[in-house]
């Protein structure tokens, strides 16, 4: 063969080889052509949404991998803190907020609800050995309110206990926290979230109490209100989901295994069921959407995670949603409080975290079509004093540990005052409250509390009292107002689901596991059911399948949480089944719960999804969804507590109670037991934490995220069984931007069809089949094939929106929003709150810092000198290693929760011991930098003039040293002002906080977040003013 054919043949292989990978390229991108529907989400809200490993799971997490399934598409689950959830969604940045939103008018003004999944009502969780465990009546409850910041429960136990009560949290986590450190009295959660704590820890029980206003909230993911094609396409999956009975098949699968935190969820533990669904449209932005889904895993059985997968109801109506809009449903994870904020401001699109439905709210944000109802459960420890009360006023002055930002915080706040609530960001941090020790009990959603004490079935307990006004709940997921069409999608898939019986199939499988947190959701488990399900619609943007971007706080077990890197719950099954329902993707973003609702108004995502409880305030800026459960908030405590054996809420007063910032509970609790015993963190798990390392008395939580949270703490964490004044059955709703009103159309659509189709109650069956377990992947990532069953009932595709403005010019806006921010209802009175609590901290971190500074200063000096004390210097040494090598935020978390877990001082010495240890690291280095300045030639003179060492360092070198760094000192001590704005991770309300705060409660953050930046810069001015002044004056008296 000639060279010349030889060199043909071989160009000719390489064509062919050339040819040949272009090919399987295009295989695989058809294959990939599946959109990824972005879900946000807070996995500590269980058994709504939580995680079980890296897998999210959870109510909500397994609702929107069957929405996804009938979408044809697939579903991502990003975690954040639930009050940033809905501003994701208004920012664009997730499609779908699904952390158990509970549907209000507020949230409606600000995004886009889906068709509401579940309901629920707020309850109270406190430590079973708390005095406050035998309360009977919220008045009893004493302490602070833990509740996450943004939810129904932080309005809830603000409006009872008043804000100086609450302890707001960014996820249901630290709000649960709040409770079992003892940290915060009690906490007011959604009862579903409130049952998963007490699951997940044994020490704290859901009191039997009814707080003043608490209503049924509707739950609902949140959407973009200009992504009106992806809320369209969710309703249309969801209404398929559960009129298939998915959703029902979730929930029933948490109930299953008792609302477990820990449990993966449905579609985890039986991914059969996912793959049952059938795609009823293929939804494609491109080729198949990802809806984002924000939610709250922390609120089981809605929403939980297990091993990184969302499961719970939640997040399992929205698997199946998404399944039969031929979607992909993401996850993401978000604090409470912050989902609706993050549905408002575009962030994320659906919010799925157990929403109850309040007209508030869906002034704000769009609700889809509710999937489930709940009521306010009280978890406290089997051996708190509290256990034994028979109604919520015995549980009065105690601690109320509560999710901020949930109907359960805001029933906490109205039954037992915002004194003594503690709030905390997450349903975790709120059964935590209560296991150990900080808070006497919890109010949480009933099947939460479920959950959490099927976590911890040896400590938590709920107690069998009722809360004045602690009223059913309807759940939906939350879309941002101006995307209605992903709502009228979303609403479609839930219609669908709920006539075929998928979301009867999720609540069965969660009821079968008994709602444990800790085992999969329904998808999760049967991943074929989800399969099954038909694709209603192609979900697409335009001509493309469209991705719903919904923000969620995966901290709302077992509506909203993580297993793995899953985003499971109620919540996220919801939206996957709406995804599913609308032919669409579904992309779920995590983000804090009292953000979601901005960020689904700014456009950040299409839907809010974690757990938003619907509320008048709240529909004034966002559009809620239909509602999909209700939930009322419970009081989490440790078993061990003395307030494990209130029965009244009155006897929690006095304590700390920790909640998640943003929600009801917090908002309870602040009600219920006063702001200055309120201890917010930013997610339910630190809420629970707070709980259980002692830091409050109890965490105020949603009912089923609560029992999620006993689930995953069964030897720790009870519900405490009293009712919280105005903890009143709160309805969940997913929060979507006012502008959408497309979405919201489309997802109320699909969660109509979801809940016809009975696709929603298989989410909730589900659910509670594995016990609200926020560590068991969701109803969808258990049974994939029941979302694959999801028929797809209609194309989503969103409308370009409109002009929201309402011809108002930036002045007469400006003043408005001062009025609104710190005017109405006296809000400035909370920066002034805030302030004292900054200079506090910081004159307390500034004394110690100088104290080690110099001392340190003085150790290293000597040895360099003169060589002494050389086991000291190693210890100095590595003490500034340490510290300036480490974030100071990690420093923080360590010595609060560790440190001085069990340690019983305020919070506000423990920051400021922080602090002063952060600050004297660099004091020291200040210092000795001072010494080396001055010549030694000096110390040598001083030497030779008869002077010993000490005495010429003393008065020779140390005043000369001091004269040069006393401007340095001076900065150190701004720096240590301005360092002070991350107090609010432990539950401390400074100024920063206090503005995270107002812009939970108002849905703005512009003037909020821009007025404490002007307060810090006056502050730095005056003292940078006075600094100067001083330098002067020292260079004057030396010339």
């Amino acid at each position: 063969m000639e060279n010349r054919q030889k060199v043909l043949i071989a160009a000719f292989a390489v064509v062919l080889m050339l040819f040949s990978g272009l090919v399987v390229m295009t295989q695989d991108n058809d294959a990939d052509s599946r959109y990824t529907i972005q879900v946000v989400t807070n996995p500590d809200f269980p058994p709504y949404e939580y995680m079980v490993s890296e897998d999210y799971e959870g109510i909500d997490m397994d609702i929107w991998k069957a929405i996804a399934k009938t979408l044809d598409c697939n579903v991502n689950f990003n975690v954040m803190d639930f009050d940033s959830i809905i501003n994701a969604i208004e920012a664009g940045r997730y499609d779908v907020g699904a952390s158990g939103f509970t549907v209000t008018e507020e949230r409606k003004l600000q995004i886009n609800f889906s068709n509401t999944y579940a309901t629920a009502h707020q309850t109270v969780v406190v430590k079973k050995n708390s005095s406050q465990a035998s309360a009977t009546s919220w008045d009893e409850l004493t302490g602070s309110v833990s509740v996450e910041s943004g939810t129904t429960g932080y309005y809830l136990a603000e409006d009872v206990y008043g804000t100086s009560r609450l302890s707001p949290y960014n996820t249901y986590s630290e709000v649960i926290q709040g409770v079992v450190s003892g940290h915060d009295g009690f906490a007011v959660l959604d009862d579903l979230v409130a049952e998963s704590f007490v699951e997940k820890y044994s020490n704290i029980m859901i009191l039997d109490i009814s707080l003043p206003g608490d209503e049924i909230e509707e739950y609902a993911f949140t959407f973009n209100k200009s992504n009106a094609q992806m809320l369209q396409y969710t309703n249309k999956a969801m209404d398929y989901l559960k009129g298939t009975g998915v959703i029902d098949d979730i929930f029933n699968y948490y109930g299953s295994i008792g609302y477990d935190p820990e449990t993966p969820g449905y579609f985890s533990t039986h991914p059969d069921k996912l793959s049952e669904i059938q795609v009823i449209s293929h939804y494609k932005p491109t080729d198949q959407y990802t809806i984002e889904v924000a939610t709250n895993p922390d609120f089981p059985p809605y929403d939980y995670t297990v091993s990184g997968d969302y499961e719970g109801i939640d997040m399992d109506i929205w698997k199946a949603i998404a399944y039969v809009l031929d979607c992909k449903v993401n996850f993401n994870f978000m604090e409470f409080d912050s989902i609706i904020n993050a549905i408002q401001n575009g962030r994320y699109e659906v919010g799925a975290s157990g929403f109850t439905v309040t007209e508030e709210r869906k002034q704000n944000i769009n609700f889809s079509t509710t999937y489930a109802t709940a009521h306010q459960n009280v978890l406290l420890l089997k051996s708190s004093p509290l256990a034994s009360a028979t109604s919520w006023e015995e549980l009065k002055n105690k601690k109320v540990s509560v999710e901020s930002g949930t109907t359960g915080y805001y029933l906490a706040e109205d039954v037992y005052g915002v004194e003594n609530l503690s709030p905390y960001n997450t349903y975790t941090e709120v059964i935590q409250g209560v296991l150990t020790g900080l808070d006497d009990f919890s109010i949480l959603d009933d099947l939460v509390a479920v959950s959490y004490v099927k976590a911890h079935p040896d400590e938590l307990m709920i107690l069998d009292i009722e809360l004045p006004g602690a009223e059913a709940e309807e759940y939906a997921f939350v879309f941002n107002k101006s995307n209605t069409e992903l709502l009228g999608y979303t609403n479609k898939a839930m219609a669908y689901l709920e006539e075929k019986g998928v979301i009867d199939d999720i609540y069965e499988y969660y009821g079968s596991i008994s709602y444990n947190p800790e085992i999969v959701g329904y998808f999760s488990a049967y991943p074929e059911k989800l399969k099954e399900l038909e694709v209603l619609v192609h979900y697409v943007p335009g001509q493309m399948k469209y991705t719903f971007e919904v923000g969620t706080s995966p901290d709302f077990p077992p509506y909203d949480y993580l297993v793995s890197d899953s985003y499971e719950g109620i919540d996220m099954d919801i939206w996957k089944a709406i995804a599913q329902t609308l032919d669409a993707n579904v992309d779920f973003n995590t983000m804090d719960f009292d953000s979601i609702i901005n960020a689904v108004m700014s456009g950040k995502f299409d839907i809010g999804a974690s757990g938003f409880t619907v509320t008048d305030e709240r529909k004034q800026n966002i559009n809620f969804t239909e509602t999909y459960a209700v939930a009322q908030q419970n009081v989490v405590i440790l078993q061990t507590s003395p307030l494990a054996s209130a029965t009244s809420w009155e006897e929690l007063k006095g304590y700390k109670i920790s909640v998640e910032s943003g929600t009801t509970g917090y908002y309870l609790a602040e009600d219920v037991f006063g702001v200055e015993n309120v201890s917010p963190y930013n997610t339910y798990t630190d809420v629970v934490q707070a709980v259980i390392d002692g830091k409050v008395g109890f965490a105020i939580i949603d009912d089923l995220v609560a029992v999620s949270f006993v689930e995953k703490h069964p030897g720790e964490l009870t519900v405490l069984d009293v009712d919280i004044p105005g903890a009143e059955v709160e309805e969940y709703a997913f929060v979507i931007d006012k502008s959408n009103v497309a979405m919201l159309e489309a997802v109320n659509r699909a969660m109509v069809y979801l809940e016809e189709t009975g696709v929603i109650d298989d989410i909730y069956d589900y659910y509670g089949s594995i016990g609200y377990d926020p560590e068991i992947v969701g109803y969808f990532t258990a049974h994939p094939e029941a979302l694959a069953a999801i028929q797809v009932i209609d194309h989503f595709t969103p409308d370009n929106g409109g002009d929201s403005g309402d011809g108002k010019n930036w002045f007469e806006w400006l003043w408005d929003e001062i009025v609104k921010n710190f005017a109405e209802k006296d809000r400035y009175q909370l920066i002034i709150m805030g302030l004292e609590n900054t200079i506090y901290i910081t004159l307390i971190g500034l004394a110690l810092g100088l104290l080690f500074g110099i001392i340190c200063a003085i150790i290293r000096s000597f040895h360099d000198l003169s060589g002494r004390f050389k086991i000291l210097n190693v210890i100095v040494k590595v003490y500034i290693t340490v510290i300036r090598g480490t974030p100071i935020l990690v420093q923080l978390l360590i010595i609060y929760f560790i440190v001085f877990a069990s340690s019983g001082l305020n919070s506000i010495i423990i920051a400021g011991i922080a602090f002063g240890i952060n600050s004297g690291a660099y004091v020291a280095e200040i210092v000795r930098a001072g010494i080396n300045a001055v010549p030694k030639g000096q110390l040598e003179a001083a030497e030779s003039l008869g002077m010993t060492f000490n005495m010429a360092m003393f008065t020779v070198i140390l005043p000369q040293a001091i004269r040069n760094i006393l401007p340095a000192l001076c900065n150190e001590g701004i720096s240590l002002l301005k360092e002070t704005s991350i107090a609010g991770y432990i539950g401390i309300i400074d100024v920063t906080k206090a503005a995270m705060l107002i812009r939970s409660q108002t849905y703005s953050a512009f003037v909020p977040l821009i007025g404490v930046a002007l307060i810090y810069l006056v502050i730095v001015l005056v003292l940078q003013y006075l600094v100067g002044r001083l330098e002067r004056r020292l260079n004057n008296a030396y010339r």
